[in-house]
């Protein structure tokens, strides 16, 4: 009887030139696309509400207080206000529907710094909700309205409406990506259905990944000082302390749009290693049994 003989796996050489090079074609699409979708996906975080309201409210209220916003000097000057009127609210600003009670800049119960900022608050969210026609509601009179809409520009670039618009591009070139992801696995071979998914995870993920992890632990210690004073340093250290203030948050807010798909590829990547060492050890085996059965 001749030695039983066992099926010999399929080879590289054996898949289809045509396969091979639509594999590569499809793999070169999907690094691009996904590249550019995982931007949009860090534009989509930065550019949420909570985000972008907490940065540009610390930013208008670092440019309106020259003494910085720990200091106390200005609020009781308020509360003294309040006093002498009799009254329990007035308004900050003139023209400007907004108005502040005692309460508000009770340091009793809370710092200066987060009484300036609640009541900043008041004038960045409206321009996130609706752009600069939002804030325009409150003013009082036309010569407000109509400052505010011709001022506000930089503050309002960043709103809910674009905000939505950046989502909806991130959302469409996630399901385009996963389209891709799936053709590539489906002409890849063996342990290559982990590797190239994961090489393509890696090499678009990792840079940004590394890039906002350092803005994220190093900007705030190298740009921002104890107590930011617009008035006490030039414009370019103001810039860079404003800079070292809003960033931080900013990239820790995108750091996980990065990391979640270098951390997948990683790990596909390690599975992918292993399971090849696990399967040529048992293959190895195999062999030794069967050389041993012939003999």
């Amino acid at each position: 009887m001749p030695p039983e003989t066992t099926e010999q796996p399929k080879t590289y050489a054996a898949i289809p030139p045509w396969r091979m090079n639509l594999k590569w074609l499809v793999g070169i699409i999907l690094l691009i696309v996904f590249g550019i979708t995982l931007v949009f996906g860090a534009l989509a975080k930065a550019t949420e509400k909570e985000t972008v309201v907490d940065a540009t409210t610390l930013a208008v209220a670092l440019m309106f207080n020259r003494n910085g916003l720990d200091d106390e000097s200005e609020i009781k000057e308020i509360q003294r206000k309040l006093k002498l009127g009799r009254t329990d609210s007035f308004q900050l600003i003139p023209g400007l529907n907004i108005t502040v009670t005692a309460e508000d800049f009770n340091l009793e119960n809370k710092t200066p710094r987060e009484a300036r900022l609640a009541f900043f608050r008041q004038l960045t969210e409206p321009i996130y909700d609706e752009g600069a026609a939002g804030l325009a509601k409150l003013a009082t009179n036309e010569e407000m309205r109509q400052s505010i809409v011709e001022s506000a520009g930089p503050l309002a670039i960043v709103t809910a409406e674009r905000h939505a618009l950046i989502n909806k591009i991130f959302q469409i070139g996630l399901a385009i990506s996963a389209v891709l992801f799936i053709a590539l696995i489906a002409l890849s071979f063996r342990f290559g259905r982990l590797v190239s998914p994961a090489i393509v995870l890696l090499i678009t993920s990792v840079p940004g990944a590394v890039l906002f992890f350092i803005i994220k632990t190093t900007a705030g210690k190298n740009l921002a000082p104890p107590k930011i004073s617009f008035g006490e340093s030039g414009m370019m250290e103001s810039l860079g302390s404003l800079a070292g203030v809003i960033l931080p948050p900013m990239a820790g807010a995108v750091l996980p749009v990065y990391l979640v798909p270098a951390i997948i590829g990683a790990a596909l990547l390690v599975i992918a290693i292993l399971g090849k060492i696990v399967y040529s050890i048992v293959r190895r085996t195999r062999r030794s049994d069967t050389s041993k059965v012939n003999s």
